[in-house]
């Protein structure tokens, strides 16, 4: 049973950070939300009354979350000159154990979306653009246990399904407007550690901000191509095609140029795979059923970028946060 998420209580102005907020996350149980900062500030709130439960910090950018299912343990991925991700004890704050799949020696660095913990809790998993792939570490030791490598350059994201059972990597097609190539897809059975895919997927130049749908289905949330503009879109791991692709910042019947369509910053699916929630740059977000479409919720928050949004588990509530600091909470309509 999906749990029921109550809506903050205080004022919004409680739940917000010092400068801009790049990740979000929310506990599998629905009780607990947190954010990360850009300037490696991380706060959990307590949603039954919006108390807050922990403020502590790493040393780089916090580029993304995520919580145990009782929301007493947290990851985050940091970005920076010493990539590398760090589990923290929600409930003291303390830093403990921390993972590095590689490292670059550039002042910025991405990594991508891809971390969280396997059903049971024993392992972490960790995705990294300058590594090319993604690696599995062992909770408790840090141990790296197994390596998936691409083996390409320009990472967008890698994601793994809820059985932890297949992951998949993305790569972005050759930079410049009017350079030929398209976005890849690589895909690993996880136990075997076998390579058991990999093709284009053409048309889209740009392939970030990966989530799995179903065992199947995965959608891309930064999927740009020369001729219809960016949005989202939705790929089948069995088919290998792409069965769908929509901008979720354009309303149904509105008619915006590809030119003009808005960015998509992030996106979040709910844990059923049936909502999509995304943010954009100019403060405005927007929640989808996918089967059928529909568009459920659509709002603005802010008159600047959105950097992160998070459904509740229940798919009633979505946060969304950006460089104006504030943690927005709004409720989904529909059933």
């Amino acid at each position: 049973m999906l749990a029921t998420v109550v809506a903050p209580t205080a004022h919004a102005a409680d739940m917000r950070l010092s400068d801009a907020i790049h990740a979000l996350a929310y506990s599998g149980d629905g009780s607990r939300l947190a954010a990360g900062g850009l300037d490696g500030e991380i706060k959990v709130w307590e949603l039954s009354g919006n108390a807050l439960v922990t403020e502590t910090a790493v040393e780089q950018t916090v580029a993304a979350m995520s919580l145990s299912h009782d929301g007493r343990r947290l990851l985050a991925n940091q970005e920076g000159m010493e990539p590398r991700a760090s589990l923290i004890d929600v409930d003291t704050g303390q830093i403990g154990q921390q993972y590095m799949l590689g490292t670059r020696s550039r002042s910025y660095v991405s990594l991508g979306s891809s971390i969280g913990f396997s059903p049971d809790g024993a392992r972490v998993i960790l995705g990294n653009t300058t590594a090319s792939g993604a690696g599995i570490f062992d909770t408790d030791s840090g141990e790296l246990v197994a390596r998936f490598d691409g083996g390409k350059p320009r990472q967008g994201d890698c994601a793994i399904n809820d059985g932890w059972s297949t992951l998949v990597c993305t790569y972005d097609g050759p930079s410049g407007f009017r350079t030929e190539g398209h976005a890849e897809l690589t895909m690993w059975n996880v136990a075997s550690g076998k390579q058991i895919a990999d093709f284009s997927l053409e048309p889209l130049r740009d392939a970030g901000n990966v989530r799995f749908l179903d065992e199947r289905r995965i959608v891309v949330g930064d999927s740009c191509m020369n001729d219809t503009g960016c949005g989202v879109a939705v790929v089948d791991l069995e088919t290998q095609t792409i069965t769908r692709q929509f901008n979720p910042l354009i309303e149904p019947g509105e008619e915006v140029g590809k030119f003009n369509q808005p960015l998509v910053q992030a996106i979040a699916i709910s844990a059923d795979g049936k909502r999509i929630a995304a943010g954009d740059e100019w403060g405005r977000y927007a929640v989808w059923r996918l089967a059928p479409l529909e568009l459920l919720s659509i709002g603005k928050v802010s008159e600047q970028r959105i950097r992160a949004v998070a459904l509740s588990p229940d798919g009633r509530h979505v946060a969304v946060a950006g460089d104006d600091g504030q943690v927005h909470v709004r409720p989904v309509h529909g059933d």
